[in-house]
């Protein structure tokens, strides 16, 4: 707190009050308190607002956003996102055509937590350009029609909701590493909407209910093994409780973690 005039004033009351002695109790009666280090704020502090998130990782502007991004093939935005993931996710494992189902969902469920981080900065436009980018190279896109996979729309609609919204303590959906109930022995041959065969590779698993930390319903998440870019992308996800819609772990049983889903249907292609 600053000095000021007060103590200065509180002096000549006084000498006022000598030499005035009537008029001195209605002026302290008048007079309003001086102020002190220690007074009670009259009224209560405005409600602070959440600070909002910040990223605080490693991004090239310049390599995932704009022309730069147009004008890349696929393979090289494959690369520069790979770079991008490299310097934000230390020790990142390395996928192969043999890795694990779990191996798999830590890898992915990584990358979707900082490309979360990404989104959830708004301070910077470019952070919600880079994001919806990136998804380009998460999400399996058709290498000859171009055409994007449920999965690539399903994760490009999620980012736009995210970005859109204001409650705090929204993430992404996706299934939990630490929830994994099933997953392929291994990859399996798949086709695409455009009957183009690729490798496959299912997990199913209980999800974050993308908000809070409550377990939410179980689904399953295909994954396609990608030879050129030594990765996986996401395909596409689907209820495990829906009876119309199809389980397919590939021509061997699922590998079981949870002992409940022993006996629980697992069709084949």
């Amino acid at each position: 707190m600053r000095l000021n005039k007060t103590g200065t004033i509180a002096m000549a009351a006084v000498v006022l009050a000598l030499t005035v002695a009537g008029c001195s109790s209605e002026r302290e009666a008048s007079a309003p308190p001086s102020p002190s280090r220690t007074s009670e704020p009259t009224t209560p502090p405005a409600a602070t607002q959440a600070p909002t998130p910040k990223f605080t990782g490693t991004i090239d502007y310049d390599r995932l956003t704009g022309g730069a991004w147009t004008t890349l093939s696929a393979l090289d935005r494959y690369a520069a996102c790979n770079e991008f993931f490299a310097a934000n996710i230390p020790g990142e494992a390395a996928m192969t055509q043999n890795s694990t189902g779990p191996e798999v969902q830590s890898w992915f469920t990584k990358r979707l937590d900082v490309v979360q981080a990404l989104v959830l900065d708004k301070s910077n436009d470019l952070n919600f350009e880079s994001a919806k980018n990136i998804v380009d190279c998460l999400a399996k896109i058709d290498n000859v029609s171009q055409e994007e996979s449920t999965g690539h729309k399903n994760l490009l609609s999620e980012i736009v909701g995210l970005h859109q919204s204001s409650i705090e303590g929204n993430h992404l959906v996706y299934i939990d590493p630490a929830q994994i109930t099933r997953y392929s022995d291994g990859n399996y041959d798949a086709t695409s909407t455009t009957s183009l065969p690729y490798r496959s590779l299912s997990v199913e698993g209980y999800r974050n209910n993308g908000w809070g930390g409550e377990k939410g319903q179980i689904g399953i998440t295909y994954y396609e093994w990608t030879y050129e870019e030594a990765a996986y992308r996401y395909v596409l996800s689907s209820p495990a409780y829906d009876t119309t819609v199809p389980l397919y772990f590939g021509d061997k049983p699922p590998i079981v973690v949870d002992p409940s889903r022993q006996n629980a249907r697992a069709d084949q292609n």
